[in-house]
């Protein structure tokens, strides 16, 4: 489930679904100034899988908390899709 907003540090997320504006051949991306994730339901003229916009939405907030945090890694997109993608993998198995 993709959230509507989140709330990093003091700074207000708003999560944006929809077809890409900018960025056509991605998943999504982060405005920080604004404070706005953009989730794509298309990339490449596909329809984006659900599972695939939830990855997407991990790692665009993984970018979000970094650069909050002010920490260099926040540009780094290896880390960022390793991080994330560990991340959204432990939320999905996680029993409760």
């Amino acid at each position: 489930m993709i959230p509507k907003s989140v709330v990093v540090n003091r700074k207000k997320y708003f999560i944006h679904t929809g077809k890409p504006q900018r960025f056509k051949r991605a998943y999504g991306y982060i405005d920080y100034t604004p404070g706005v994730i953009h989730i794509h339901t298309t990339a490449r003229e596909r329809p984006v899988s659900s599972s695939k916009m939830q990855e997407t939405f991990w790692h665009e907030l993984t970018h979000a908390i970094l650069y909050e945090m002010d920490h260099p890694l926040y540009r780094n997109e290896q880390f960022v899709t390793k991080f994330s993608t560990l991340l959204n993998r432990a939320i999905n198995t996680a029993k409760l």
